[in-house]
């Protein structure tokens, strides 16, 4: 009958209704969802991209390490090759000490040249300690840089392993 197929024409508007409810309901949380997903993969890229960037840190240093590694090298041979200077004047210095003032007196032409002795042994005595105070500071210097570098190296590696952890 008419009343019937109107009945049942009323029914299936109101389902189809419900429907499109479900289904305006289900594409809302669809774009939620994919927001959710977008804003979780650019957080996760932003955290791949810190790692890297960490890391190209850690390698960066690492050859400021070896830079100071190799500064350190040339500081240490200049430091043994002060030593070396350094011995040589003590040498020196202790020789000039053993003879006596007389055998100097007499070996010497004279008195000048005992004088000039004299002087050129106070010259490296100074120069002695010049040395002295010039391998102290460089030693002190190495020190100081070593230990920023390994500092600071320490530093960029607990980041990089925060940032891994993330």
């Amino acid at each position: 009958t008419r009343e019937e197929c109107e009945a049942l024409l009323k029914k299936y508007e109101e389902e189809i209704k419900k429907l499109e409810g479900v289904i305006g309901k289900t594409e809302q949380e669809k774009r939620t969802i994919q927001n959710q997903i977008n804003t979780l993969r650019s957080t996760i890229k932003k955290l791949d991209l810190q790692i890297q960037q960490g890391n190209i840190m850690v390698k960066d240093l690492g050859y400021q390490i070896k830079d100071t590694e190799g500064s350190i090298e040339q500081t240490s041979l200049k430091i043994e090759g002060l030593r070396g200077k350094l011995a040589a004047i003590l040498q020196i210095i202790h020789e000039e000490d053993q003879s006596s003032m007389i055998e100097v007196l007499l070996s010497n032409a004279n008195l000048s040249d005992f004088f000039d002795n004299l002087m050129a042994l106070e010259t490296l005595n100074l120069k002695s300690q010049e040395f002295l105070g010039e391998i102290k500071n460089l030693k002190e210097t190495l020190e100081g840089q070593k230990q920023s570098l390994d500092a600071e190296k320490g530093d960029l590696e607990r980041v990089v392993k925060i940032q891994t952890l993330r």
